[in-house]
């Protein structure tokens, strides 16, 4: 399996970054076990990220993501 990486830019509703942060870290414990995870990732069809979106509906203004392919 090849490895990549999904930079994603976040644009959360004014007044509303401490409540998307907070939200994001739990996500963040939630997904740490997940197989072929490395470092912090978002499943984009998994249950923690269904949570997570629901858990900031009305905060998040714009998701926007690339994935790249990391090369060794």
């Amino acid at each position: 399996m090849s490895k990549f990486a999904n930079v994603v830019t976040i644009e959360v509703a004014p007044g509303r970054r401490d409540q998307v942060v907070t939200s994001l870290t739990a996500h963040k414990a939630r997904v740490k076990d997940e197989p072929g995870t490395l470092q912090f990732e978002v499943h984009l069809n998994g249950p923690s990220l269904a949570q997570w979106k629901e858990e900031t509906a009305g905060m998040v203004v714009k998701l926007h993501g690339v994935r790249c392919v990391v090369v060794d």
